[in-house]
């Protein structure tokens, strides 16, 4: 169960620690499914790059090592239309995506992801806690998995700057564990064609 810092500002880090189960296992299975997609194309010469299909087969293998994870866990593992990747703990929703331009992607008109970006249709309140609905969005900077956990607070038009209550990087070492650092609030998102094309494949 959950219980809220008594600073607000704490927020951030401190549901990032409490959720840190998931997210390591987030963070393990797109490592492994990145590593996937570079050996498809790494291991014949003949197939050229295709940023779309190296994305859905990191996906793909993410899945399966989520799958994966050993019994007992805390959190749930729900797959969603339009192969969506849906993570819950302790009455939290935590969507899990690409990132785009460095930042979680936009609702676009879907209406259930928009109620969600809104913090509409929450989980069932439990006794002590404060259930959000909650972004992780993953990308690979510079060789380096990184993910980044936000709490939406209302949307935003594609290309647009995310509207955000908070957002938290993370990293994550499979011996050292989590690691934090701090976002910069001021920062704009970048949309530059060449930058998001490198993106998909974290170049």
């Amino acid at each position: 169960m959950y219980t809220p810092p008594d600073d607000p500002e704490d927020e951030p880090e401190h549901l990032t620690q409490h959720l840190a189960a998931p997210i390591a296992a987030t963070w393990r299975a797109f490592d492994r499914g990145r590593t996937s997609a570079d050996e498809f194309f790494n291991s014949e010469p003949s197939r050229s790059f295709d940023p779309h299909l190296w994305a859905h087969i990191t996906r793909y293998e993410a899945v399966l090592s989520l799958k994966s994870e050993p019994a007992p866990r805390d959190w749930e593992l729900r797959l969603t239309h339009h192969s969506g990747i849906e993570l819950t703990m302790d009455g939290f929703r935590i969507k899990v995506g690409k990132a785009s331009a460095g930042g979680p992607q936009s609702p676009g008109r879907n209406r259930r992801r928009m109620s969600y970006y809104q913090q509409l249709g929450l989980l069932p309140r439990l006794f002590g806690s404060d259930q959000s609905n909650l972004i992780l969005y993953w990308m690979v900077r510079g060789g380096d998995l990184e993910l980044g956990l936000c709490k939406p607070k209302g949307l935003w038009s594609f290309r647009g700057q995310p509207k955000l209550e908070w957002r938290q990087p993370v990293r994550y070492d499979p011996l050292a564990g989590l690691s934090f650092t701090t976002a910069d609030e001021n920062e704009s998102f970048s949309f530059e064609d060449d930058a998001a094309s490198a993106e998909v494949r974290g170049e």
